[in-house]
C-alpha cells in the first residue's frame, strides 16, 4: 500500500529580493546640532539672547577678563523741518548716540560732543562682543506720518562726519515708514576679526561719533524726514555687551577670569553667522533672535556634515 505520509521537510523556498528603499523613505542621518554649542553662538551674535550675558570670545591667549553689559537709551528730537538724524556707533568710553549738529537739506552733520558713559573706571582695555539697537514709534498714530531711514556703514566713522541722509551709497539700509516703526531691531554686526582684540581706552577717546576709535563693529546712522516738527519721534534702547580689563590695583581685578576654551565648530559657525545673517529685523526682538537661533543651527549642521570630525576640534 502506497504511503500517506506527508513529507516532514519544507519545500526549498524562493530566497526574497532585497528591496531597496528610495531616498525619499530612508532614515535621515544627517548630524545634528548640539544645542550647547548652538546656545554659545547665539551669545556671540545676538545682544538680546540670555546666553549673550557674560559671554566671551573664545581664543587661546587665556586672557582674564570682567564680561560687562551696558544698555542705554536715548530718544531722537526732530527739528522745525520734520526731519532728525542720529549717528550710533558703539563705545564703552562714551555714549553710543551722537545726534546731528546741523540738518539741512538731507543733509547731516556730527560734530557734537558725546557724553562719557559712566561706566566703571580702573579699566584698561575693552572690547565688544555684541551690540543691538531697538527702534520705537512713540508719536500718536494720528502723528505718525515720515519715513525712517536706515544706513550701515563697515567702514571707520572717520569719513561719515558729514552723511546725505537719503543716500543709498552704504553697505546695508532699509527703510519704514515711521507708523511701522513699532519695534525695529538692528544687530551690529563684526566688521572684521579686529573686534576680537582688545583695545586700549586712549584708543577709543574719540568724543564725537564719527571720530570714534575702530571698535571692529559697523556704525549705523538712522535719520526721519516728513515727521512732526520739534517733536521726540523715535526712541532708541542701545544694547552692548564687552569684556573689560581691569587694572592690577583694582580689588575686582581678582574675580576676572579666563576666557573660554577654543572650538573650532563653534568659532568657524559663529564667523559663519556673523558675517551672512541679516542685520535688521522690522517685526520684533523675537523674530530676530529665532532667525539668529536658526541660523545658528544650520550653520553648526552643515559644518558637522562636512566634516564630522570637527566636533572634536580637528
Amino acid at each position: 500500500m502506497p504511503n500517506k505520509r506527508k513529507p516532514t521537510t519544507k519545500p526549498p523556498t524562493k530566497s526574497k529580493k532585497k528591496v531597496v528603499k528610495p531616498l525619499s523613505k530612508r532614515k535621515n542621518t544627517k548630524l545634528k546640532a548640539p544645542k550647547h554649542i548652538v546656545t554659545q553662538i547665539c551669545g556671540l551674535n545676538d545682544p538680546f539672547c540670555k546666553h549673550s550675558i557674560g559671554a566671551k570670545y573664545l581664543d587661546n591667549s587665556n586672557t582674564r577678563s570682567l564680561p560687562y553689559t551696558t544698555h542705554t537709551r536715548a530718544n531722537l528730537l526732530t527739528q522745525g523741518t520734520g526731519q532728525g538724524a542720529v549717528f550710533i556707533v558703539p563705545s564703552y568710553v562714551y555714549s553710543g548716540f551722537n545726534n546731528y549738529t546741523t540738518l539741512v537739506t538731507n543733509t547731516a552733520t556730527f560734530t557734537t560732543a558725546r557724553t562719557a558713559s559712566g561706566n566703571p573706571t580702573n579699566v584698561t582695555h575693552c572690547r565688544i562682543v555684541t551690540c543691538g539697537l531697538i527702534l520705537r514709534n512713540v508719536v500718536s498714530p494720528l502723528s505718525s506720518s515720515g519715513m525712517v531711514r536706515i544706513r550701515i556703514f563697515y567702514g571707520s566713522g572717520g569719513n561719515l562726519t558729514t552723511v546725505d541722509t537719503l543716500s543709498y551709497n552704504c553697505d546695508d539700509y532699509f527703510d519704514i515708514p515711521l507708523q511701522n516703526c513699532k519695534e525695529t531691531v538692528i544687530i551690529l554686526k563684526r566688521v572684521d576679526d579686529t573686534a576680537q582684540e582688545f583695545k586700549y581706552l586712549s584708543d577709543l577717546d574719540g568724543t564725537s561719533a564719527p571720530f570714534a576709535g575702530n571698535c571692529g563693529f559697523c556704525s549705523v546712522l538712522i535719520s526721519v524726514d516728513g515727521a512732526p516738527v520739534s517733536t521726540s519721534v523715535l526712541d532708541f534702547e542701545l544694547f552692548t555687551n564687552v569684556e573689560i580689563k581691569l587694572s592690577d590695583n583694582d580689588t575686582l581685578a581678582q574675580i576676572q577670569t579666563p576666557t573660554p576654551p577654543y572650538q573650532l565648530i563653534t568659532a568657524s559657525a559663529a564667523k559663519v553667522v556673523s558675517s551672512s545673517a541679516s542685520s535688521i529685523f522690522s517685526t520684533g526682538i523675537k523674530a530676530a533672535s529665532l532667525a539668529i537661533e536658526r541660523f545658528a543651527m544650520s550653520s553648526v549642521e552643515n559644518l558637522l556634515n562636512e566634516s564630522p570630525m570637527m566636533l572634536l576640534g580637528l
